[in-house]
């Protein structure tokens, strides 16, 4: 906290006010983790439950963590992602001060255009359809 309020001493923030918020913002750090652990949970136990195997492709694309991104070569994340028969996108979000965690899962041609954006990026070209579907498909 000492260090915090020597940050912030411009702003002439006090140690209680400095204190609390550091508090809060660990305690709603934990419950994003939480929440996102418990939609893990219950996807893994429906897939579990209908014989479904499962891949989850991690990663922040705002950060790089030598803890995420490891493992599954981002050349290959395509053709990992277009075995699945189900996909889903976790979106953070910051509204009124309150950090939000969704999922939401990614249905019919939605499947494919994400397929294909990450196949090519922010702009999804004709090609990258192509390949989406033909991974989608086998």
């Amino acid at each position: 906290v000492k260090k915090l309020c020597d940050a912030l001493k411009k702003y002439k923030v006090r140690r209680r006010a400095a204190d609390a918020a550091l508090k809060e913002g660990f305690a709603r750090f934990a419950k994003y983790h939480a929440d996102v652990r418990a939609k893990g949970a219950e996807i893994i136990k429906a897939a579990r439950g209908n014989g479904k195997q499962i891949i989850v492709l991690a990663g922040r694309p705002y950060h790089v963590d030598n803890e995420i991104n490891h493992g599954i070569n981002n050349t290959h994340s395509a053709q990992v992602a277009g075995y699945a028969d189900k996909h889903f996108k976790i979106a953070k979000s910051v509204e009124n001060d309150v950090t939000k965690t969704t999922v939401t899962e990614i249905i019919g041609d939605a499947r494919i255009n994400e397929i294909a954006r990450i196949i090519s990026g922010a702009e999804i070209t004709p090609e990258s359809l192509a390949t989406a579907k033909t991974l989608i498909k086998n």
